[in-house]
C-alpha cells in the first residue's frame, strides 16, 4: 500500500477531529510546486508540535488527577496521540527525503527539525513518557542503557533517553538533596548532561519523568 493512502486511512481511523484537521498532507506536498518549501514544512511542524503538546498536557493531568482522586475531562487516548505523532514523523521523513532527492529543500532540513527544533511528537521526553503510560509492561525486562540492570525505577529525560534511579544518583547524588522528588530533580539537572546524547539540562521534566516498574 502506497504511503498517502495508508496515512489517509489511518487519520480517518483515529477519533479526535483535531488530529484528523492537523496531519502533514502529504498527498497534496507530493504534487507541491512552490518555493520556501523548508519553511513551509516547519510552520507545519509547529502546527502539529502544538497540538500534540496540548494533549500531552491533558494526558498527564488525568493521571496526576488520579493520584489526587480529583476528576477531570476525559483524555484523549494516549495510543491514538502515539499514533498521531509517529504517523506525521513518518510523513515528515518521507518528503523531506522526497525533496531532497529532487533538490528542493537542504539535505539536512528532517535533521535540522528532528534535531533542533524541539519538536517534542518527533522525539522527546514527553514522546517517551506517553510511550511508557501507554504500555508500561513493555519495561518489565527494558534494561537501563547506562549499568545494564533492570531498574525498578526510571526517569526519562528530555531530549527522551532515560537512566534507572541508582545510575542517576551515582552521577548527582540526588537522594542526598532534600526536598520533593520534583525539586531534587531540577537542581540535580543543572549539573549533568545527559550521558547519550550530553543534552543539557536533561532533568527540566522533573517529577513527570519518574516511572515504576512494577
Amino acid at each position: 500500500m502506497k504511503f498517502a493512502k495508508y496515512l489517509a486511512e489511518r487519520i480517518q481511523d483515529l477519533s479526535i477531529e483535531e488530529y484528523r484537521e492537523h496531519t502533514v498532507p502529504y498527498k497534496s506536498w507530493k504534487k507541491l510546486n512552490a518555493s520556501q518549501l523548508d519553511s513551509l514544512v516547519e510552520r507545519t511542524c509547529s502546527q502539529i508540535d502544538a497540538i500534540f503538546r496540548k494533549h500531552w498536557r491533558m494526558n498527564l493531568s488525568k493521571r496526576e488527577s488520579m493520584l489526587c482522586c480529583t476528576r477531570v475531562s476525559p483524555a484523549p487516548d494516549p495510543r491514538e496521540l502515539l499514533e498521531f505523532a509517529d504517523l506525521n514523523k513518518t510523513a515528515i521523513y518521507k518528503i523531506c527525503k522526497k525533496w531532497r532527492k529532487q533538490g528542493r529543500v537542504s539535505p539536512e532540513l528532517y535533521h535540522t527539525l528532528r534535531n533542533h527544533r524541539n519538536f517534542a511528537f518527533m522525539g522527546s521526553g514527553e514522546l517517551t513518557i506517553l510511550k511508557i503510560a501507554s504500555n508500561s509492561s513493555s519495561l518489565e525486562s527494558e534494561e537501563c542503557p547506562i549499568c545494564l540492570e533492570v531498574p525498578e525505577r526510571g526517569v526519562v529525560m528530555a531530549c527522551g533517553h532515560w537512566m534507572c534511579w541508582s545510575c542517576l544518583d551515582s552521577l548527582t547524588r540526588v537522594d542526598k538533596i532534600n526536598g520533593t522528588i520534583n525539586n531534587k530533580l531540577l537542581v540535580v539537572s543543572w549539573r549533568i548532561k545527559c550521558p547519550m546524547c550530553r543534552e543539557c539540562n536533561p532533568l527540566r521534566l522533573g517529577a513527570r519523568g519518574v516511572f515504576e516498574i512494577s
